[in-house]
């Protein structure tokens, strides 16, 4: 369908954004960039990789939706000791 089209479409384009950024170090403090990792990380079987990626890697780290999220994803995976460490 069109819809799974569109949405493949969009996928790839951020997949292709994040790899042609990886690395800018004025890019991985953005906010835009961290959303491009955090609705890729929401399509992934293990997002807790690609968030902890992120953290190593200080994609998005000064952002406050990354930890948000992360820790709204450690709640939900209940993973406790590491939410409120």
């Amino acid at each position: 369908s069109s819809t799974d089209f569109n949405s493949l479409q969009l996928r790839k384009t951020r997949i292709a954004l994040i790899k042609k950024y990886r690395g800018c170090k004025w890019v991985s403090s953005e906010a835009a960039y961290c959303n491009l990792w955090l609705e890729e990380a929401d399509l992934c079987v293990n997002p807790l990789q690609v968030y902890s990626y992120m953290y190593r890697s200080k994609i998005g780290t000064e952002t406050d939706i990354f930890y948000t999220k992360w820790f709204a994803l450690l709640i939900n995976h209940k993973f406790f000791l590491y939410a409120f460490h």
